[in-house]
């Protein structure tokens, strides 16, 4: 738990009151001192019912991809909040760019910190993280990121020990949010997703795809090589017989 944020809002709002969450039994009695209640349980397993819907606001700050189901975490969160509460997530970003460059050097390698940190159990992406609190009855309000860009030079070097040339298309797509971003910040809310999300297509699908409508067009091919082969054989056949009778 972040203790340094409970003192921070204890310090600038007085009236705020906060609660935690901390498994560690040493960290409970340290957060004990700062915050008006501490409840130590696991976030994967059923939340306590003694937790009364009363929260205008719970915070997640780099939690979620530590939790075996963040999705269930997340519905239990809504469950004790008040009409109008809000939660604030932040989470690391898989599809950052150094993670792609990784990937593209065959890689990918768990840290002691970081988005690879090797205690996350969970990867996300804006796109994912929005997919998986709309399946929860909830929506993204607000958002901002912490970005982390890489030099053009540096991906040009990366790309040409890989035997890669980088063309504008691909300068442009490391510039958009999804690439620089190294951490999201969400403000969710209830409701429901009102744009129409676009359907990823993942490229094992894309290959399975294009090997099942090769294999049908090879069949569409060999059929109709057959049926011109058969009426290539009936004209030889039609001819044969005109010779005949012509004898």
């Amino acid at each position: 738990m972040q203790h340094w944020l409970s003192r921070k809002l204890f310090a600038k709002e007085e009236w705020c009151v906060v609660d935690g969450i901390e498994i560690n039994s040493k960290d409970k009695l340290e957060a004990e001192d700062k915050l008006r209640k501490v409840y130590s349980f696991d976030i994967d397993n059923e939340w306590p019912l003694e937790i009364a819907p009363t929260y205008d606001s719970i915070l997640f700050g780099d939690v979620l991809e530590h939790t075996k189901d963040p999705g269930r975490v997340l519905e239990q969160a809504k469950s004790i909040l008040k009409e109008k509460g809000r939660i604030f997530v932040s989470i690391p970003n898989i599809a950052h760019m150094s993670i792609r460059i990784e990937l593209l050097e065959g890689s990918f390698e768990y840290e002691k910190l970081g988005i690879l940190d090797n205690t996350h159990l969970k990867y996300f992406t804006y796109n994912s993280f929005e997919s998986l609190v709309s399946k929860h009855g909830l929506k993204i309000k607000e958002f901002d990121f912490v970005p982390s860009d890489y030099p053009k030079e540096y991906l040009v070097n990366k790309l040409k020990q890989l035997g890669l040339v980088p063309s504008q298309k691909f300068f442009k797509l490391s510039q958009e949010d999804s690439a620089r971003a190294f951490q999201y910040k969400f403000v969710l809310e209830a409701g429901k997703l009102t744009t129409k999300k676009k359907i990823v297509i993942k490229p094992e699908i894309e290959k399975m795809n294009f090997f099942e409508d090769r294999d049908r067009d090879r069949k569409k091919l060999d059929k109709e090589h057959i049926q011109l082969i058969n009426e290539y054989r009936s004209l030889e056949k039609k001819y044969s017989d005109l010779e005949d009778k012509s004898y």
